[in-house]
């Protein structure tokens, strides 16, 4: 296996958690609440505007060229691509700019600071062991979704295809490429670090739909391992 494939394999049980969550499951079969997707519409907004600087601040303090270019790519779909979805999904469901720009919420807040301390401070392979859940986790979340019949709310279906699409996939290898090259030849010691964030990653995605489920009380109980 490569590299990412042992992170991946080392946070499964929060990968699968997060499949088999009520909000995703929700999401196929369109019994998801209204008022739930509207709480992930207002926290993922906050979320998305770090997730784009985390983005920024890794271009800036990319080792190459090369690699800030990906980053700057990621960065420019995120701003470009996801954000204006993002936004035409909150119209639908009647929300308007002003009332996604409202309290983060505390997973919302943990988590993008946990993301903006790694980008800002970390080196290139604790940067992408931080920021590869959250792209790859949606894009393999709607990618199983989108093999099941269409859910039979436009919107959630809408949302399906969308982390679903091609230039997720792009990302991800590129993302995955690059994490796999920076931990060549690193210590056993690094190598665990950056298990370490990437599985915390992981479960603050999980968390991040328990808190929209559950609403800002945040997490229930976690999965067991």
């Amino acid at each position: 296996m490569t590299f990412s494939e042992t992170l991946r394999a080392e946070a499964l049980p929060w990968w699968e958690a997060q499949r088999t969550h009520p909000f995703v499951m929700g999401l196929l079969d369109g019994s998801l609440p209204r008022e739930a997707f509207a709480n992930w519409m207002r926290q993922d907004w906050l979320y998305l505007q770090a997730y784009a600087r985390a983005f920024a601040l890794a271009a800036a303090h990319a080792p190459g060229l090369e690699a800030a270019r990906g980053y700057a790519e990621v960065l420019h779909f995120t701003l470009t691509v996801e954000c204006p979805h993002h936004l035409a999904l909150a119209e639908r469901i009647g929300l308007s700019r002003a009332e996604l720009e409202g309290e983060a919420w505390p997973v919302t807040r943990a988590y993008i600071d946990f993301l903006l301390h790694h980008a800002a401070l970390g080196d290139d392979a604790t940067r992408l062991a931080a920021l590869l859940p959250c792209e790859w986790g949606y894009n393999h979340l709607a990618t199983a979704l989108a093999a099941e019949p269409p859910s039979p709310d436009p919107l959630y279906a809408d949302w399906i295809a969308h982390y679903a699409q091609g230039a997720y996939d792009e990302q991800v290898r590129w993302l995955r490429d690059a994490l796999d090259r920076a931990a060549t030849g690193q210590s056993e010691a690094k190598l665990a670090g950056l298990r370490e964030v990437f599985v915390t990653s992981s479960r603050y995605e999980w968390a991040f739909w328990e808190m929209c489920w559950r609403g800002a009380s945040g997490p229930g109980a976690p999965p067991t391992r």
